[in-house]
Parts: structure tokens; sequence; C-alpha cells
């Protein structure tokens, strides 16, 4: 379940989320994990929502980027095939 409020005092309309049913186990889990970090279990499940968010956002930026990538791996083994360099050219010093 989720509602909206506003607030008139500084007009920010804030989501409240309810979510009922959670297994014990993953609860305990969120319990020990806000303990851990000094949290209230809300601001632990905030925290956790919030790198989701931002692990989401990040993947769809690697795969935007990712065609180009793959076409530049493509044109660099045209230009520059498996086995094109020839022994000795080595330029680095040994």
């Amino acid at each position: 379940m989720m509602s909206l409020w506003y607030h008139p005092n500084n007009g920010v309309v804030v989501a409240t989320l309810t979510k009922r049913n959670i297994p014990q186990g993953i609860y305990k889990r969120l319990q020990s994990r806000a303990e851990k970090r000094g949290r209230s279990l809300n601001a632990e499940v905030l925290n956790i929502l919030a790198d989701e968010d931002s692990w989401d956002v990040r993947r769809r930026q690697i795969a935007s980027v990712l065609p180009g990538l793959r076409q530049l791996r493509a044109e660099n083994a045209k230009a520059y095939p498996k086995g094109s360099r020839q022994r000795g050219s080595d330029t680095r010093g040994s």
C-alpha cells in the first residue's frame, strides 16, 4: 500500500509505503543491519531502496554506452587483427 502526504509547512509531498507479511528472517536481518549502522529500521530500508535506485541508474548508463564500446572493439579488431604484431616489434626498452 502506498499513500501520498502533503506537508503544508514545507510544500513537500511524501510517499508512505506500507509492506505487510515480511518474512521473519528478512525482518530480523533488516533489524540487525539497521542496528549495526546505527539507523532506524525505516532509515535502513530507505537507504537500501536509494542504493538500488542508484544501481538501476548506473545499469541504464552502462547499457547506453555498451553499443558504442562494442562498435569500437569491432573497429579495433579489424584495424589490429590477432597475430598482426610481428616479433621484435616491441619498442619498449628491454
